[in-house]
């Protein structure tokens, strides 16, 4: 669509010519880009021809203005008479028009405004998906003056702007309120998109703008989400859970631009238009806070897992986000199988590189070809460094080789799997790759400083990682096959996870380190990979581990910890350089008692639980979508999508006995590695205060009681004075 309009100057503040295109609600100030069709050239240079100064600029008086309407009037003759609408053969302009409120939100202000117009829209969708229904329409921008059935008709719809409309079906519930929820989806999508073309990327992008209308003379005023058509060939860049569909830089560095810049907290993706006008995008966040695409920190999971750190990324100055030799070589499988669907779909001759990783001639010369010639061939420029295994790119029998023992958990270099468990102990480090490595031409210009992580970045990428471990542990990768699953990179993400300071996987990395079982699915897997790389004992790295979780702050699994520490890391004499025995004792037996007491049960907005419908007997997985007041939870269920509020009695962990004390499932107590009257009695013996010892001794032996262990607990009455 195409027509000439006049609106408020971008730069200034008096009238400008603009043309109006699928691209014309780009800017939230203006609905007018001044933008020139190659057919209005010509008419601009004579124009401007008298003039140093550019057509559009502000008017200084009342004669300059009538002389710019004239010219604009002019140009518009001219559009008309060569304008070709592209949705002509669909005849929308002989549809009922309609009269619809159209309601527009302000981000800044966090309010909705709107104003009446009319529309033609057609009867049937031309496309739908799982959720929603497509339709084509016609939109004038205001109400004509004679706001009549017969005005209605009298306006020359075949030159009105061309729009899509969007309704979601009849079984999604509360349709109308996530339709304004979209729209404020969309806003939230263009707020990254301006601060990544602040970042002066070589292609700038734009998200087209969004808005509600509301049929307010059909029945229940139904409500449909509304943006302009985009003509041209429209193309999915990538999805919600993690698929790429195009070899292009610029939509999937904006997507990781986002997560970095967000601290971890959102990702901009299902990133997919006409060009660089994207339209339609998702988020997805920590905290489930934009609607059922929103995948959470598991979709970001999915997007680092397809990820191709790029030269664009590190000009950027992102991090890049580290992944084992499997999943980078299948990256790279993935981006040569779409490599060649492009060039066979486009019939375009062109010698492909088997290679393009770490070969800077190469992507100098793949740049140029899609950057500057416009050919549609992108290098991707994954340039991660491999990290542990030296892998000779020109031999395709070794590479296979490699993958292939990786799957079948047989790796033949012991010492890999060694030092891959020995880096859990030291803090992670961020790649953002070497200068010359991101020296191409095109980049040069943009000069932005590492992003250095923060304590919340890296929480969120250490839960991501570990996201990646449970979703190859989960056999998504293998099509159900356990024998396929990948555990070498199950073991690599833990790793990841640990080095950032989560509390979880430096247990499990100091379990590894003291030749202890892991437990779960997990555990299962590792085993044989761990069997057959004979990992030595490495006491000195698993204190180191489990010290740190003791300072992480989490009570959970600081009684874990602290467990592990007391059984197997203390020397004959009990001691262990910087351990207080006592304290250690004290933050087991604080765990125990707080689950005896029964605390009220914590969860968090965005676990996944199991819930007892309408507080019945039936239990059914469900999330955590809100904490309310007095201990009652929103949960979601998503086979059904409906929600309803419950207390904590009605709501336990998966597949777990109903409880769940502090975040840990009821059925991982048991994994502590001291029983309850243990930690008593190692308090006990180091307690100077008889009347506190005694105190010690008698819970000692309830607990051993309780345990079925009588024998102890009579010789610990006996202890006492």
């Amino acid at each position: 669509m195409l027509s000439v309009v006049v609106g408020p100057c971008l730069v200034g503040g008096g009238p400008c010519l603009g043309v109006e295109t699928r691209c014309a609600c780009l800017s939230r100030t203006s609905s007018v880009v001044p933008l020139l069709p190659p057919q209005l050239t010509s008419i601009m240079s004579a124009l401007s021809a008298e003039s140093a100064e550019p057509i559009c600029r502000p008017s200084s008086n009342s004669h300059e203005k009538l002389s710019l309407t004239k010219a604009i009037q002019g140009i518009a003759k001219a559009v008309l008479e060569n304008y070709e609408d592209p949705w002509e053969k669909h005849n929308i302009h002989n549809v009922p028009a309609e009269r619809v409120a159209t309601h527009l939100y302000d981000p800044k202000q966090d309010s909705w405004s709107s104003y009446e117009t009319i529309v033609k829209i057609e009867s049937e969708p031309f496309d739908e998906g799982a959720m929603r229904m497509c339709y084509r329409m016609k939109k004038l921008p205001s109400l004509p003056k004679e706001a009549t059935n017969t005005a209605y008709h009298k306006v020359n719809w075949k030159t009105a702007p061309n729009y899509v409309a969007k309704t979601y079906k009849s079984h999604i519930p509360s349709s109308r309120e996530t339709s304004f929820d979209d729209i404020k989806l969309q806003y939230e999508a263009m707020s990254w998109a301006d601060e990544f073309n602040a970042a002066d990327p070589p292609k700038k992008i734009h998200i087209i703008r969004a808005y509600v209308i509301e049929f307010v003379d059909r029945p229940g005023s139904p409500v449909m989400t509304v943006e302009r058509f985009v003509a041209g060939e429209y193309l999915k860049f990538n999805t919600n859970s993690g698929a790429v569909f195009e070899n292009r830089i610029t939509p999937q560095t904006f997507s990781a631009f986002s997560f970095y810049k967000s601290c971890g907290e959102k990702i901009v993706v299902d990133v997919q238009g006409v060009g660089d006008l994207y339209t339609d995008p998702q988020v997805h966040s920590r905290n489930l806070s934009f609607g059922e695409g929103d995948l959470g920190m598991k979709g970001m999971a999915l997007f680092f897992l397809s990820f191709n750190h790029s030269q664009l990324a590190s000009a950027l100055g992102l991090p890049v986000f580290l992944l084992s030799p499997v999943e980078k070589r299948n990256q790279e499988k993935q981006s040569e199988e779409r490599e060649r669907e492009f060039v066979r779909k486009s019939k375009r001759p062109t010698s492909m590189p088997r290679r393009l990783m770490g070969r800077a001639s190469d992507m100098r010369k793949m740049k140029r070809m899609s950057e500057v010639s416009g050919v549609k061939i992108s290098p991707l420029a994954p340039l991660v460094v491999e990290c542990y295994e030296d892998v000779d790119e020109e031999d395709d029998d070794e590479v296979e080789c490699l993958h292939e023992s990786f799957r079948s958990h047989s790796i033949s270099h012991d010492e890999s799997i060694s030092g891959l468990i020995k880096t859990s102990t030291s803090l992670a480090d961020f790649d953002y790759l070497s200068e010359q490595n991101c020296a191409a031409e095109d980049f040069r210009h943009i000069t932005h400083k590492p992003l250095i992580p923060d304590s919340k970045m890296r929480e969120n990428l250490a839960t991501v990682h570990h996201l990646i471990s449970e979703l190859h542990s989960s056999g998504r990768f293998s099509d159900g096959d356990d024998s396929k699953i990948d555990a070498y990179s199950i073991l690599f993400h833990i790793v990841q996870a640990a080095r950032l300071g989560r509390a979880e996987d430096c247990v499990a990395c100091s379990k590894i380190c003291l030749q202890l079982p892991i437990g779960g699915k997990i555990g299962c897997l590792l085993t044989p990979l761990l069997a057959s790389s004979d990992v030595p004992v490495d006491r000195e790295s698993a204190m180191k581990l489990l010290l740190s979780v003791i300072d992480s702050g989490d009570e959970n699994w600081k009684a874990v910890a602290a467990s592990i520490i007391l059984k197997y890391c203390l020397d004959e004499a009990g001691v262990e350089a910087g351990v207080e025995k006592e304290k250690l004792a004290a933050i087991v037996i604080n765990f125990f008692e707080s689950s005896e007491k029964g605390e009220e049960l914590i969860y968090n907005v965005g676990d996944s639980v199991s819930a007892a419908f309408g507080g019945g007997s039936e239990w059914y997985s469900a999330v955590i979508r809100e904490i309310r007041d007095g201990g009652n939870y929103l949960v979601w269920y998503p086979e059904d999508d409906e929600e309803e509020v419950l207390t904590g009695d009605f709501i336990k962990a998966p597949d777990g006995d109903g409880k769940k004390v502090k975040g840990i499932a009821a059925d991982e107590i048991p994994s502590l590695s001291l029983e309850y009257h243990d930690a008593l009695i190692l308090l006990a013996s180091d307690t100077k205060d008889e009347e506190a010892r005694n105190s010690l001794y008698e819970k000692a032996a309830t607990a051993a009681s309780k345990a079925g262990k009588f024998a102890l607990s009579e010789s610990l009455l006996l202890k006492i004075c």
